[in-house]
């Protein structure tokens, strides 16, 4: 009888859990239409588009909510476009497999994260079929690369698909994407304003096309018409080439492109399209430009006036080689050693941008105190509150109920003591340090700006940043938000034994802020529940940046070099250390000081640009260089910030990973490499820790005032002005 009962309530007790369990997760289902990233290809801590459908819930959708690199978790606001999804950007970590939905009846839910791809590699995107998405991925793949290291291709079908994942009017929203690859039909869509904008923001764009009106269109929608050059324009666009061997030679190949059809000729279709004056034509079939590139904004456009895919390239054994030729990807890979190993054992990076925010975590006057003296000091706690203290009194013949007296004592003592440490050590004052880069682009207009900054919070408490202009003609719109490890180890983003919590429980919860408080806020809030410190970033776009009139110039190539003049036109910045850039050579000018005015001509002197950025064999104080030719290796465990911010500046000009041995792809919209082969000279100026105060300010608020801060941490301030070069 007693059996029959225990089984009766064994069952009863499951069925009421399954009931339970049911009600619990009955609106729950797994969201597997909606889309994270680009084809569900993501990069931890980078901004991320996800689209949700509306017919996940009949409560709208209200906020998305991501953890960071500290498992902290933070909600982004959503809005709904015309199509009726919900789309959103967030920035989140890998060691957590799901972001969660919030709805208006507080109901929340799991959207599964797919597994992302590790941000050191490159994500290239293919804007065409699965031919040519796989044709791309055998030519810019070297089997001999790492795993880790081996590019993501990812693939679509049209601009109109590409268009469906984004979020609108969001320059952030392809910047998973590193490089595009548009193999564009004839007749399909061409309007891509985002794609365009990412262009703008640093990114490369390859086109190969035939269509000569679409492209004319598309061209025109980023350049003013007086920028194309006269004798582009002609009544005849398009041409059938009777020979290929300019092709052959562009590709270093030595084998030439198969003729088909019953005459065995070429028949190769090309377009002529129009050309802005400052395009460098790499590739031309007498006046007929085949393959030339040109900057737009901070990125690179290379166009192919021919179909890069045509059936006389498919038979071509070559055809590999020559689309890396277009591509500018190495024929052969380098066998790089990386410092990945000692990297993730002392600091846990394996990236430049890592190194930098292990810098900027170092404060002055701010110590971590002796692992021995700490051992040493919980040892004898151990001991005291444990058998110490009762073999002490017995020593000393006093009795044992003494102890009650005694252990609270000792535990006082000790919290004293460990609190006297952490307050004499860190002070009570908030501690910021940070860097930063401002971009000025006086062909676009436009302004942007990399800040990084790490902040160490002395006490507990809620505390809110935020990187904010103090410079009338500048404004900073971007969201400071958090900035994790960047490397393979326990706590990185890249960590290759993802810890994810499996276990996942709805919840039920109150928004901590309103839409439109979430969607204006540009800070990153945390919770320091003890003295800790906290890596943040921030990018920030401005089209119609001020900063132009900073300086005014007239520079011209004039055989290989820069020629002419620069004016400083500040009223009070003095910008020290500046090098002019072009080409891979750096020509140093030392200070530039308001009003001051700097003529360029031969009697500058000039140095490979590795030489003077990273190498340190330049030592510029003040105008008087001195050069030695003896290479300095590069300290990939360094922690000065300024040595690795400098070697992302132009890294893939300056080295790359053959020098520094560590990667660049958090942060690789920095790289001006590719800007300084094409008609640009780059103005690389540095500003003092006291102007660069005036100029930009890490704010730290606790409890809605300003946060007391020290006055001596770090501040370094580069300015980077791109300046078109006239023929």
């Amino acid at each position: 009888m007693n059996i029959m009962n225990r089984a009766s309530q064994i069952l009863t007790a499951v069925i009421i859990s399954t009931l339970v369990s049911s009600c619990l997760f009955a609106d729950q289902p797994e969201i597997s239409s909606a889309t994270v990233g680009i084809q569900n290809v993501w990069k931890p801590g980078v901004w991320t588009p996800v689209v949700v459908p509306e017919s996940v819930s009949a409560s709208p959708l209200v906020a998305i909510e991501a953890a960071d690199d500290d498992g902290v978790w933070v909600q982004y606001p959503v809005n709904k476009s015309d199509d009726g999804n919900y789309r959103a950007l967030v920035r989140s970590s890998k060691r957590q497999g799901a972001v969660e939905l919030i709805f208006e009846d507080k109901t929340v839910k799991k959207l599964p994260l797919p597994t992302p791809a590790q941000s050191h590699r490159e994500v290239v995107l293919v804007i065409g079929t699965e031919l040519e998405s796989e044709f791309v991925r055998l030519s810019i793949t070297h089997t001999d690369v790492e795993p880790t290291h081996r590019p993501v291709v990812v693939q679509i079908e049209t601009i109109d698909q590409l268009r469906s994942q984004l979020v609108s009017d969001n320059a952030l929203s392809l910047q998973v994407v590193d490089r595009i690859v548009w193999f564009h039909k004839p007749g399909t869509d061409m309007t891509a304003p985002e794609l365009v904008e990412w262009l703008r923001l640093g990114g490369d764009l390859t086109l190969s096309t035939l269509d000569v009106e679409k492209a004319s269109a598309f061209l025109r929608s980023f350049q003013s018409e007086s920028a194309f050059r006269a004798d582009t324009v002609s009544q005849q666009t398009e041409y059938y080439l009777n020979q290929t061997r300019v092709l052959e030679q562009y590709a270093g190949s030595d084998q030439p492109i198969p003729k088909l059809g019953f005459e065995q000729r070429y028949n190769l279709r090309a377009v002529r399209l129009p050309i802005s004056s400052d395009a460098v034509v790499e590739c031309s079939f007498m006046d007929l430009p085949l393959i030339y590139r040109q900057a737009i904004g901070f990125g690179r456009l290379t166009v192919a006036a021919i179909d890069l895919n045509a059936e006389q390239i498919q038979k071509w054994s070559n055809r590999e080689r020559f689309l890396r030729r277009v591509m500018e990807i190495s024929e052969k890979s380098s066998q790089v050693q990386r410092y990945t190993a000692n990297a993730i054992l002392h600091y846990g990076y394996d990236d430049l941008s890592g190194q930098m925010s292990s810098g900027l975590d170092q404060f002055k006057d701010v110590a971590i105190p002796s692992f021995w003296l700490v051992a040493v000091v919980l040892i004898v706690y151990i001991v005291l509150i444990g058998a110490g203290d009762y073999f002490l009194w017995r020593k000393l013949r006093q009795p044992a109920w003494i102890t009650w007296i005694s252990f609270p004592i000792y535990i006082a003592v000790f919290c004293g003591l460990f609190y006297w440490m952490s307050r004499t050590q860190s002070g009570s004052a908030v501690r910021t340090n940070w860097a930063g880069i401002v971009d000025v682009d006086y062909a676009s207009g436009m302004t942007q700006s990399f800040l990084y900054g790490d902040v160490l919070t002395p006490q507990a408490g809620v505390y809110r940043l935020a990187f904010e202009s103090l410079d009338e003609n500048a404004a900073l719109t971007g969201r400071t938000t958090w900035f994790g490890s960047t490397g393979q180890g326990i706590s990185g983003m890249n960590q290759v034994h993802s810890t994810l919590n499996t276990e996942w429980k709805p919840r039920s919860k109150e928004l901590s802020a309103s839409k439109e408080q979430l969607t204006s806020d540009l800070s990153y809030t945390i919770n320091s529940s003890a003295r800790a410190s906290r890596n943040v970033f921030c990018r920030s776009v401005d089209s119609q940046g001020e900063l132009q009139k900073t300086l005014s110039f007239s520079l011209k190539e004039d055989q290989g070099k820069p020629s002419g003049t620069i004016v400083n036109q500040t009223k009070d910045v003095t910008f020290s250390e500046c090098l002019l850039v072009y080409n891979q050579w750096a020509y140093p000018i030392g200070t530039f000081k308001p009003g001051q005015t700097i003529t360029i001509d031969d009697s500058l002197q000039r140095y490979s640009l590795n030489a003077v950025l990273v190498g340190k064999r330049v030592q510029m104080p003040d105008l008087s260089v001195k050069y030695s030719n003896e290479t300095i290796p590069y300290n990939p465990m360094g922690l000065d910030p300024e040595e690795p911010l400098r070697a992302m500046l132009f890294y893939k000009t300056s080295g790359g990973a053959e020098y520094v041995k560590l990667d660049s792809g958090y942060q690789s919209p920095t790289d001006f490499s590719s800007l300084i082969k094409l008609r640009r000279a780059v103005l690389l100026c540095k500003v003092s820790s006291d102007q660069a105060e005036k100029i930009i300010r890490l704010r730290v608020t606790n409890n809605g005032s300003d946060a007391s801060q020290s006055s001596d941490d770090c501040r370094l301030l580069f300015y980077r002005f791109v300046l078109p070069l006239n023929e």
